[in-house]
Protein backbone atom coordinates (compact mmCIF):
# COMPACT_ATOMS: atom_id res chain seq x y z
CA UNK A 1 0.00 0.00 0.00
CA UNK A 2 1.60 3.28 -0.85
CA UNK A 3 1.56 6.44 1.50
CA UNK A 4 -1.13 7.83 -0.67
CA UNK A 5 -3.02 5.01 -0.24
CA UNK A 6 -2.95 5.35 3.45
CA UNK A 7 -3.48 8.96 3.16
CA UNK A 8 -6.52 8.24 1.46
CA UNK A 9 -8.39 5.10 2.26
CA UNK A 10 -10.87 5.15 -0.07
CA UNK A 11 -8.93 5.37 -3.24
CA UNK A 12 -6.66 2.92 -4.89
CA UNK A 13 -4.00 4.29 -7.57
CA UNK A 14 -2.64 1.60 -10.65
CA UNK A 15 0.16 3.32 -12.66
CA UNK A 16 -0.94 6.94 -13.05
CA UNK A 17 -5.01 6.17 -12.71
CA UNK A 18 -6.87 6.76 -9.76
CA UNK A 19 -9.60 4.52 -8.31
CA UNK A 20 -12.59 4.74 -6.12
CA UNK A 21 -12.15 1.33 -4.04
CA UNK A 22 -15.44 -0.70 -4.17
CA UNK A 23 -17.71 -0.57 -1.26
CA UNK A 24 -20.81 -2.39 -0.78
CA UNK A 25 -22.88 -3.20 -4.27
CA UNK A 26 -20.99 -0.84 -5.99
CA UNK A 27 -17.59 -1.58 -8.16
CA UNK A 28 -14.17 -0.08 -8.16
CA UNK A 29 -14.08 2.93 -10.74
CA UNK A 30 -11.59 5.20 -12.27
CA UNK A 31 -12.25 8.32 -10.80
CA UNK A 32 -9.08 10.32 -12.00
CA UNK A 33 -5.69 10.61 -13.27
CA UNK A 34 -2.43 11.55 -11.88
CA UNK A 35 -0.11 14.22 -13.44
CA UNK A 36 2.53 16.47 -12.56
CA UNK A 37 0.79 18.13 -9.31
CA UNK A 38 -0.37 15.65 -7.33
CA UNK A 39 -1.57 17.49 -4.61
CA UNK A 40 -3.77 19.64 -6.72
CA UNK A 41 -5.32 16.28 -8.50
CA UNK A 42 -6.19 15.33 -4.58
CA UNK A 43 -7.66 18.33 -3.53
CA UNK A 44 -9.84 18.81 -6.72
CA UNK A 45 -11.42 15.14 -5.90
CA UNK A 46 -11.83 15.64 -2.28
CA UNK A 47 -13.40 19.20 -3.25
CA UNK A 48 -16.30 17.49 -5.54
CA UNK A 49 -16.97 15.14 -2.83
CA UNK A 50 -17.43 17.75 0.02
CA UNK A 51 -19.69 19.52 -2.17
CA UNK A 52 -21.55 16.44 -3.05
CA UNK A 53 -21.87 16.13 0.61
CA UNK A 54 -22.97 19.07 1.59
CA UNK A 55 -25.48 19.08 -1.25
CA UNK A 56 -27.21 15.77 0.79
CA UNK A 57 -27.13 16.76 4.26
CA UNK A 58 -28.80 20.09 2.95
CA UNK A 59 -31.31 17.97 1.54
CA UNK A 60 -31.62 15.33 4.45
CA UNK A 61 -31.64 18.47 6.87
CA UNK A 62 -34.78 19.59 4.74
CA UNK A 63 -36.26 16.41 4.48
CA UNK A 64 -36.15 16.09 8.63
CA UNK A 65 -37.63 19.46 9.33
CA UNK A 66 -40.98 18.66 6.74
CA UNK A 67 -43.72 16.66 6.90
CA UNK A 68 -43.97 15.72 3.50
CA UNK A 69 -40.91 13.42 2.80
CA UNK A 70 -41.59 11.65 -0.33
CA UNK A 71 -41.12 14.91 -2.01
CA UNK A 72 -37.92 14.66 -1.62
CA UNK A 73 -37.54 10.60 -3.33
CA UNK A 74 -36.11 11.83 -6.70
CA UNK A 75 -34.00 13.49 -5.16
CA UNK A 76 -32.48 11.07 -3.26
CA UNK A 77 -32.40 8.49 -6.03
CA UNK A 78 -30.44 11.00 -8.33
CA UNK A 79 -27.90 11.19 -4.96
CA UNK A 80 -27.92 7.27 -5.75
CA UNK A 81 -27.32 7.57 -9.32
CA UNK A 82 -24.30 10.30 -9.00
CA UNK A 83 -22.59 8.49 -6.02
CA UNK A 84 -21.96 5.72 -9.32
CA UNK A 85 -20.35 8.38 -11.67
CA UNK A 86 -19.09 11.36 -9.72
CA UNK A 87 -15.25 11.98 -10.09
CA UNK A 88 -14.30 12.34 -6.68
CA UNK A 89 -13.68 10.33 -3.16
CA UNK A 90 -14.37 9.85 0.03
CA UNK A 91 -16.83 8.12 3.01
CA UNK A 92 -19.69 7.76 -0.08
CA UNK A 93 -20.90 4.36 1.94
CA UNK A 94 -21.91 6.22 5.03
CA UNK A 95 -23.62 8.88 2.32
CA UNK A 96 -25.36 5.99 0.75
CA UNK A 97 -26.30 4.59 4.00
CA UNK A 98 -27.82 8.10 4.80
CA UNK A 99 -30.19 8.29 1.79
CA UNK A 100 -31.11 4.25 2.35
CA UNK A 101 -32.20 5.58 5.44
CA UNK A 102 -34.69 7.92 4.20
Amino acid sequence: MSDIEKTYPFISIEGNEIFLKPFLSFQKRKIGELNSDEKEVFEKLLQEFEKFKQKTETVFQKIENTENKGSFLVQLENFKQQIQTINAFGNFEEIYSKIEHY
